[in-house]
């Protein structure tokens, strides 16, 4: 979130580079060595998100900002996206919460004066949010819907509009979901403050003999036929030292 907030990249930017996350970890395995392979994760993410929403994308080096405790040389972060890209078949596109905001603004309401208000408190509701593992259960339109509510209650003229209002918005909503998404979301909307714009590191640090393995054989080695969602590691290694 640093990253994006420094390089003004689009909400959906910031989405996509947490959905590739935890899609990569549903299958597979992350070593635990200091914490550098989520690390790597992370920062390959933003790239590939970046590149398919963003018109100008920073360099691999200029992603990595102050205070990220590795910073990794550009061919190990190809090497990382091409890992990701071979784990999500190719599929970068995703639907998201972002899809169903400006719609669902309109349901609440038709004339449109309040709609800009309410797209952008939802974003930011969602962007505040993102990182929570919690909302891994709910659909894009659920997590939409949940926070069209939050942002229209700031407003007295909408405050009385309810998850049994939004049930009919689109197929698939349900007001329990959408109840208990929303409670989820009124918990932890200001969790995560804003903190200070990072600043780009002037030069690159090297890794010290640090590599990826990417044979076909070693991918295998550590994938892993059961969930993982973000942040659990373990402590297989799948690094070999640079000849």
């Amino acid at each position: 979130m640093q990253v994006h907030r420094y390089h003004g990249f689009q909400p959906l930017t910031a989405y996509l580079s947490v959905n590739y996350f935890d899609r990569f970890l549903y299958s597979h395995q992350l070593p635990k060595m200091n914490g550098w392979p989520a690390q790597l994760l992370s920062v390959a993410c933003l790239s590939l998100a970046a590149k398919v929403e963003e018109p100008l994308v920073p360099s691999l080096l200029d992603l990595q900002v102050e205070g990220a405790q590795f910073i990794f040389e550009p061919r190990n972060i190809q090497r990382m996206e091409l890992l990701v890209l071979r784990v999500l078949d190719w599929r970068l596109q995703s639907i998201s919460p972002f899809s169903f905001l400006s719609f669902f603004a309109h349901k609440i309401d038709p004339t449109g004066n309040y709609t800009g208000f309410l797209t952008s408190r939802a974003t930011e509701i969602i962007l505040s949010n993102i990182q929570e593992t919690n909302f891994l259960e709910y659909r894009p339109s659920c997590i939409a819907a949940a926070t069209i509510l939050c942002a229209a209650n700031d407003l007295p003229h909408f405050s009385l509009v309810t998850a049994q209002h939004a049930e009919s918005w689109c197929d698939g909503l349900h007001k329990d979901k959408i109840t208990s998404c929303r409670q989820l979301m009124q918990q932890t909307a200001f969790a995560n403050r804003p903190r200070k714009q990072p600043k780009v590191l002037p030069q690159l640090r090297v890794m010290t003999r640090a590599s990826i393995a990417w044979s076909d054989s070693s991918s295998t080695s550590f994938s892993s036929s059961s969930p993982y969602k973000r942040r659990k590691l373990n402590n297989s290694l799948w690094l070999d030292n640079d000849k």
